[in-house]
Order: structure tokens, then sequence, then C-alpha cells
């Protein structure tokens, strides 16, 4: 119940001593936000679902980085079916120039079948992730 601030009393080494609570910034764990970079090779996953499960009050953002799901195609991509993905810096993916599994791949389609179409043109495609 403690808060940013707050002298408590805290064990260590087997002795009681008092301590400050202090924020810490998380920096073993990534952050979340829409790739901004085309050819981004800090994309380690994609927007997979929320977790609105409301038994602890938090509306968690899950991301998926391999296995398989459909990822977003930028407007005016033509990808074909063995093409590689990678960031298009928009939050969506576009086709990568070469067939050269990098640093900057994201995912791999398995079949040009367009699933949802959005009102900006972009659409849903089935591919294999690789950026985990």
């Amino acid at each position: 119940g403690a808060k940013v601030g707050d002298v408590v009393d805290y064990s260590y080494g087997g002795e009681i001593v008092k301590a400050m609570v202090i924020e810490q910034e998380n920096q073993a764990l990534p952050k979340i936000r829409i790739s901004a970079e085309a050819g981004s090779r800090r994309v380690y996953g994609i927007f997979s679902h929320w977790d609105d499960d409301d038994k602890n009050g938090n509306n968690d953002l899950h991301a998926a980085a391999l296995g398989a799901k459909f990822v977003r195609i930028a407007k005016g991509e033509n990808p074909k079916g063995g093409d590689l993905i990678e960031s298009n810096g928009d939050g969506c993916g576009r086709v990568q120039a070469d067939d050269i599994f990098r640093s900057s791949t994201v995912a791999k389609i398995t079949a040009a079948v367009k699933g949802t179409v959005y009102d900006d043109g972009s659409f849903l495609l089935p591919c294999t992730l690789h950026c985990g």
C-alpha cells in the first residue's frame, strides 16, 4: 500500500532498515508503440489483442512475435505468398525489398488472400511471424 516517496521499514540482510519507495524506469522489458520508422529493426511484435479482463482493472495489450497471425498491410502494397514483410512506419507492414531474413523482417506471407479491408485501404493477410 506504500506510494512513491513514502518511507517504510524494509528487511535487508536480516535487519530492519528505513527505505524510501522510489519509482524506477523499467529498463528490462520492451515498451510498446506503433513503429514510426519504415524498415525498423526494433520491431519485436505486432498487436495481437487487448486483454479486457476486468479482474485486475487493467486493459493489457498483447503483442505477438512468433507463430501464425494476420498482419495489417499498407494500402498500395501488392504482396504475394512467400513475400517477407517489414514495417511500413505507420503501424502497417510492407513487402520487403528482398527475400533475405533480416533484423527488420517481421513476417512471411502464407497466402495472398485478403482478410479484413479497412477504410484507409490497408488489409489483413495471413502470415507467420519472425520477429520474436
